[in-house]
């Protein structure tokens, strides 16, 4: 049975990204903003490192576009603090 492994030097040889990111297969995936919600399913949000393009960014603006979701929702100003 032959098998195979999917891991950097894979990419790098099949894809020819060095930094093994499975997205330059499309480039244009980085203009697709995934969607936040699914039909049906109340008060559900997805966010994180599987529900969006990946890398740590796009981690952390997935977090930062659910609460923006939560307050346009329920009628508040979104706001964010610097520290």
């Amino acid at each position: 049975m032959k098998r195979e492994y999917f891991h950097p030097a894979f990419h790098r040889l099949i894809f020819g990204n060095i930094g093994s990111n499975i997205e330059v297969c499309d480039p244009e995936a980085f203009k697709k903003k995934p969607k936040k919600e699914i039909k049906g399913l109340r008060n559900f949000y997805m966010c994180g490192q599987w529900a969006d393009n990946g890398g740590l960014p796009s981690v952390l603006t997935s977090g930062r576009d659910v609460a923006q979701i939560i307050c346009k929702r329920d009628g508040k100003k979104f706001r964010t603090n610097q520290y």
